[in-house]
């Protein structure tokens, strides 16, 4: 899953994750995680993997934005 799709549209100080090994090696880098269900992980799995917020797919997280403290630029 590539994020340069939706870094057009916000900056995210983080990483935009799909799998549970993504998830754990943001966590080994200190970096702020935010997972999309379209990988095949469950949402449980993702956020005991370190998930600050999990989102059904990029659709879902440009909705709530707010949740992770993102301003969208205009």
């Amino acid at each position: 899953m590539g994020n340069n799709s939706l870094a057009v549209l916000f900056d995210l100080d983080g990483t935009l994750v799909d799998s549970v090994w993504d998830m754990l090696a943001a966590r080994r880098a200190w970096a702020l995680s935010v997972g999309l269900l379209s990988g095949g992980y469950g949402q449980e799995e993702l956020e005991r993997a370190g998930a600050y917020r999990v989102y059904q797919d990029p659709a879902d997280l440009l909705h709530q934005l707010d949740e992770v403290g993102v301003r969208r630029e205009d």
